[in-house]
């Protein structure tokens, strides 16, 4: 999930879920990348999805970062490991 911050007003202004994992059946024909619909949006949510998705396309060293974190956080949660106080 990236969470975009308005840091000017300290809001957010967009949350956007993508997939690393292609989908399987029967969820296969589903986005990748999404608003995420239980959170909150904006009138710009849509502006940051585009701005994302194009990010992800283009930006290599941005999609390898964002794939090495999301392999991190799997190993973590592989182990036990849970965010947050205990």
């Amino acid at each position: 999930m990236i969470n975009v911050i308005d840091t000017k007003n300290n809001k957010q202004v967009a949350t956007i879920n993508h997939g690393f994992e292609p989908p399987k059946p029967p969820y296969d024909y589903e986005e990748q990348t999404m608003l995420d619909p239980l959170n909150r949006q904006s009138p710009m949510s849509d502006v940051f999805l585009d701005l994302f998705r194009d990010m992800v396309a283009k930006d290599e060293a941005y999609r390898q970062r964002l794939e090495r974190h999301y392999s991190a956080k799997i190993r973590l949660h592989a182990t036990g490991w849970v965010p947050g106080p205990r």
